[in-house]
């Protein structure tokens, strides 16, 4: 038995080989000589996205590189003129996830200690222990390869490791903060460091968030201190000290005039960004064991900003006025075993969803006010979660060296 194949296909053959090991020159000479395009994108899922969030940059060198037909490509450009650049996908209802999307592997001794998404839903970034930030295609689960920075395996990247990461409210520009004290400003696009605070804690930085405006860089440490930073004189603004013990994360309120922190003296407080006054100090409910627990993290409720979500180590986690009264409780009546490490909500506040050290993520419903599902998410214990700010999608990060996508 004898088997024909086509001079096209083998050369295509090549062309796959060429192009799945980076020798682009290679591939770009042998298809102009022999005339074959090999008509292929890297993912199809990545490429429908960047087309339906108008994303020219990175889907124009692909088409250059497609035989379409007329007609098909005439199709493509008018879907983007007629809806400016195309919004993304947006799921009209907040729903818990169920699925496994997509794991994300690290290096063996490595693992992730913070992810975001960003603002505008494009990118999902990663920083890690052994002081690597990588940005990832949460559709396909693999390194964004369209940041040429990437591509060419220069990352952005400190000494030390990386313990929290943040975007500007534009998606521009990331913060990342590191255990050396050290806050580093990146450009996303580019890879490039717009601006290093070599000494903006004395101690690890725990959170960072901008000011709505970009202008300002809101940082939590170690040291028990929070701070606000100036952007363009890299100079400290304003310290707000009073905590007792670490201070594990800070947001500004709704009309950025106070911020709110977090801290391992188990306490939150309320502060005036002007004056730096602490003006309010209160505790959430202990855990039902007795005794005082650590408060790991302070989210502003998307239902009523004036309210906030506190999420301390315990198996409870608590909607609360700025004033310190509990206005709604969520538990998942673990006595033992169960205690909260971090917790995120959904873009509407209709779920909220803690991880706990049971390795576990629970979904809370705001509605019913009760546990809706559970799901074992990692092997190792967990170290934090996110949420995609318009879609129906959370990531896990653990000590178990991956990072996973769980979907609706």
């Amino acid at each position: 038995m004898t088997l024909e194949i086509e001079a096209r296909d083998v050369i295509k053959i090549v062309l796959q080989f060429c192009k799945e090991n980076s020798l682009h020159q290679t591939f770009q000479t042998l298809q102009n000589e022999c005339q074959v395009s090999l008509n292929t994108v890297d993912s199809i899922e990545t490429f429908v996205a960047d087309v339906n969030s108008g994303r020219w940059d990175a889907i124009l060198p692909q088409v250059a590189q497609l035989k379409l037909p007329r007609n098909k490509l005439e199709d493509l450009y008018q879907f983007d003129l007629f809806r400016g650049t195309a919004a993304m996908k947006q799921d009209i209802d907040d729903m818990h996830p169920t699925t496994l999307s997509h794991t994300v592997r690290f290096g063996k001794k490595c693992h992730a200690e913070c992810a975001r998404f960003s603002p505008d839903g494009q990118f999902l970034v990663s920083s890690s222990v052994d002081g690597f930030i990588e940005v990832w295609d949460y559709i396909s689960g693999k390194l964004k390869k369209d940041l040429q920075y990437q591509a060419d395996e220069t990352f952005m990247m400190h000494d030390d490791p990386v313990l929290c990461v943040d975007f500007s409210r534009d998606s521009e520009m990331i913060a990342s903060g590191s255990q050396d004290g050290k806050i580093k400003v990146w450009r996303i696009r580019t890879g490039q460091c717009l601006r290093r605070l070599e000494r903006a804690h004395s101690q690890g930085v725990t959170s960072l968030v901008f000011s709505r405006d970009g202008s300002q860089l809101l940082s939590t440490s170690f040291d028990s201190t929070a701070r606000i930073h100036g952007l363009k004189s890299g100079k400290l603004l304003k310290e707000f000290r009073g905590h007792t013990s670490y201070v594990n994360d800070a947001i500004f309120t709704a009309d950025g005039s106070r911020i709110i922190t977090a801290s391992s003296d188990c306490t939150v407080k309320v502060w005036d960004v002007k004056t730096t006054d602490c003006l309010q100090t209160f505790k959430p409910p202990p855990p039902l064991r007795g005794g005082d627990a650590s408060v790991n993290s302070v989210h502003l409720f998307p239902k009523n900003t004036d309210h906030i979500i506190v999420c301390n180590k315990t198996s409870s986690i608590y909607i609360m006025t700025l004033q310190g009264q509990v206005v709604k409780s969520f538990s998942s009546g673990k006595k033992e075993g169960g205690d909260f490490a971090a917790a995120c909500v959904s873009p509407k506040g209709e779920w909220i969803y803690c991880v706990g050290e049971d390795r576990n993520m629970y979904c809370f419903s705001y509605q019913t006010g009760k546990l809706e599902h559970l799901l074992t998410v990692h092997e190792k214990d967990v170290i934090g979660i996110t949420h995609h700010p318009h879609r129906n999608l959370v990531a896990t990060y653990a000590e178990d060296c991956t990072m996973k996508l769980w979907k609706s």
